[in-house]
């Protein structure tokens, strides 16, 4: 997928796999129109795309509708929106059925020849994906905070190639852009890297130090950490 929308596609192709529906019955717009926002090549409107999410996925809650509006370059839901289409901000999709903050299992996006960002899965049906730009402030913002025994307060992450693997690592830097770690996402290098959907922060040695759980409302709980060595 090349288009310029490839997030916002991947984001409404999911959405609408999960609600069981194919690409003519998905839209107000035609078939063809629908499978070129699935491809990325063009977004739809702003109020195509609400009235898309609303009327044909029946997501309703706010968090949800603003995350396609962002993918979508949009500014978020107005007040008037938001009363036009009765979106709640207490996030319940009646499609979903579900509470917005639940744990998730992730995988690294550019091992399965993705985009950098995460794969989030909630059960065998349901994934969503979370491109870098978004992610990155999230794991600066909520993650590394919860390692203080390990880095300074001023750390960030940043984009590196493995082997010519453009964006295959995750890694730990301080305002100089030393190297000061790594993140890893969905495998565990304790275990010969088997995948288990946990995120964790550990040095250049493969050495972990702490290990996250990421929920789907963006936060990280730490399941386990570990004292320098």
């Amino acid at each position: 997928m090349k288009g310029q929308y490839r997030e916002l596609a991947y984001y409404l192709r999911d959405l609408r796999k999960r609600c069981g529906l194919g690409q003519k019955d998905a839209s107000r717009v035609s078939e063809r129109t629908f499978r070129r926002y699935e491809s990325g090549e063009r977004r739809p409107s702003r109020e195509d795309l609400i009235r898309i999410l609303v009327d044909n996925f029946k997501v309703i809650d706010r968090p949800r509708i603003e995350r396609a509006l962002r993918l979508a370059k949009y500014s978020a839901l107005s007040a008037q929106e938001i009363v036009l289409h009765n979106i709640k901000n207490n996030p319940t999709s009646k499609t979903m059925n579900t509470p917005l903050r639940r744990p998730q299992s992730v995988r690294w996006g550019p091992t399965d020849g993705r985009e950098p960002g995460i794969i989030c899965y909630h059960d065998s049906s349901e994934s969503e994906f979370v491109p870098w730009a978004e992610l990155k402030p999230q794991i600066e913002s909520r993650l590394l905070n919860q390692i203080a025994f390990h880095l300074p307060s001023d750390c960030k992450v940043i984009l590196d190639s493995y082997r010519n693997r453009p964006n295959w690592l995750v890694r730990i830097v301080d305002s100089r852009k030393n190297n000061l770690g790594y993140v890893w996402f969905g495998t565990d290098p304790d275990s010969n890297w088997v995948f288990d959907g946990l995120i964790r922060a550990g040095n250049d040695t493969y050495i972990v130090w702490q290990v996250f759980q990421r929920h789907s409302d963006g936060s990280y709980t730490r399941v386990r950490t570990q004292k320098p060595r």
